[in-house]
């Protein structure tokens, strides 16, 4: 069970006839809650086009009827669900669930516990939303850490990137696991068979890295076949070359790398914002591109 593929994932694809795939979104979470997620919620209903899926906006019942008021959009796809808490971004994650049970971020992942909701989305506490859904849900049989995955998008698609900061010390082990359920989460997000999955290291070469990357490495070497494809070891400046579907790493390296990129890319936008901004061509140019 810890290192077949993560085959309990199938269950979750949306293909199947007469499937209405129910969303929970944390309409209070994050820190421009609540109009940015009633504004996310209304670009999805519309770009969604015919997807079989339905929203339940989980927050107090007046904020949300307020702000949804402007919108035009499908009645039928949208629910909401009265909730009395918040969760600020800066409390305490480990007794959330406990405290503030009525709270939005709770609530949506009580409701996929409870079969009501089919996936949660918040863009609230983050450390809230991972005990919480520790705690309330559960790990998929066999796995013994969760992990944080997000999908970064490149110039020709994208990656995974997992751990992202779940877990600051992890064993060989657990980025085993990781490389399974994100190589699976990546089939299913990206439709990619059998994707490319790799390891973060300080180098490529064998010889390279600690203790940690170079006995997962050889955990991953014998596991490389149809379950897993695995295809070395990448260091950052090959991270945005598009050559892996998947890049495993501890919750540690991988929080630096995608907090890194974020400082990076808003350095770039500002930079070029300042320099558009000094000259009135470069500003007519940026108007018309």
């Amino acid at each position: 069970a810890d290192t077949t593929k993560v085959d309990q994932l199938s269950h979750l694809k949306t293909n199947k006839p007469g499937f209405l795939m129910k969303i929970a979104l944390d309409v209070l979470g994050g820190d421009l809650a609540p109009m940015i997620n009633i504004e996310g919620a209304i670009d999805y209903l519309h770009e969604g086009g015919d997807v079989a899926a339905e929203l339940i906006l989980i927050g107090d019942e007046k904020v949300i009827n307020s702000a949804l008021q402007p919108y035009t959009y499908n009645n039928s796809k949208v629910q909401v669900f009265h909730t009395t808490e918040v969760v600020g971004m800066h409390e305490k994650p480990s007794r959330i669930f406990k405290e503030k049970p009525d709270s939005s971020l709770v609530k949506s992942i009580q409701l996929v516990k409870d079969g009501k909701a089919n996936a949660a989305v918040s863009a609230g506490n983050t450390g809230a939303l991972l005990t919480s859904s520790l705690f309330l849900i559960g790990k998929i049989p066999g796995i013994r850490r969760p992990a944080f995955a997000p999908f970064i998008p490149t110039s020709k698609g994208g990656f995974i990137l997992c751990d992202a900061g779940a877990n600051a010390d992890s064993k060989p082990l657990h980025l085993v696991q990781f490389a399974l359920m994100a190589g699976a989460y990546m089939e299913h997000l990206e439709n990619r068979p059998n994707p490319r999955v790799a390891l973060l290291n300080i180098g490529s070469e064998e010889n390279k890295g600690n203790e940690l990357t170079y006995e997962t490495n050889q955990l991953l070497r014998k596991l490389d076949g149809p379950n897993l494809n695995y295809c070395g070891m990448i260091e950052g400046l090959q991270v945005f070359e598009n050559s892996v579907d998947v890049i495993v790493c501890d919750g540690f390296t991988g929080n630096i790398l995608l907090k890194t990129c974020e400082g990076l890319f808003d350095m770039i936008q500002n930079f070029l914002k300042e320099e558009i901004n000094k000259d009135p061509i470069r500003l007519a140019g940026a108007i018309l591109a």
